[in-house]
């Protein structure tokens, strides 16, 4: 995917980073998830143009990101 970066966002030790992005020498957590009490919380940073949105591959994530909130994955 090509899309905007963001850089150092606030994130938990608790996080499991599924997908990464290498910028000036740091990796930013691009895809994770966590628990946060009961509730499953998922972290998708790309999204940020109609070129993303159109991916199939980025589709597909965002499926599986509400899938997995649900329960159902």
């Amino acid at each position: 995917l090509i899309d905007e970066l963001y850089t150092n966002p606030k994130t938990f030790d608790s996080i499991q980073p599924l997908m990464t992005a290498d910028w000036e020498g740091k990796t930013h957590p691009m895809l994770w998830v966590r628990e946060y009490g009961n509730a499953p919380v998922c972290y998708l940073a790309p999204g940020h143009g109609v070129e993303t949105f159109e991916n199939p591959t980025y589709q597909k994530l965002l499926q599986r990101c509400g899938l997995w909130v649900a329960g159902q994955l």
